[in-house]
């Protein structure tokens, strides 16, 4: 694999974000749908590669992502789920609306593991 030397790491900027923003919205961009990122690096002008778009939109600016403390039943549920699911953090998230998969994999790792 080709390393691109103006890739960036490291955090976005307020331009990034709005740009991957419109550029969902432009596409139509529904959870019914599989989206494929790579379509978006052109827009980013080699800065930014598929797997870091994907994750930026999945994780932290869908607007179905919900920043907040999960509740006691969804604490619950999280366990529940995992005695069935172990380590699918995605199949666990679909179980709690406005989660994303990292939220319940930090949470199991910050609250639950023993």
């Amino acid at each position: 694999k080709k390393v691109n030397s103006q890739q960036r790491k490291g955090r976005w900027t307020r331009a990034e974000d709005n740009l991957l923003r419109s550029l969902v919205a432009e596409y139509n961009v529904n959870e019914n749908v599989i989206i494929n990122w790579a379509q978006f690096e052109s827009h980013f002008n080699g800065t930014r590669n598929s797997k870091q778009i994907r994750e930026r939109w999945c994780n932290h600016i869908n607007p179905t992502i919900e920043k907040r403390k999960f509740n006691d039943d969804e604490i619950k549920m999280i366990e529940k789920e995992f005695l069935t699911h172990k380590f699918q953090w995605a199949k666990i998230a679909k179980r709690i609306q406005g989660t994303s998969p990292l939220m319940i994999k930090n949470f199991y790792y910050n609250n639950l593991r023993k």
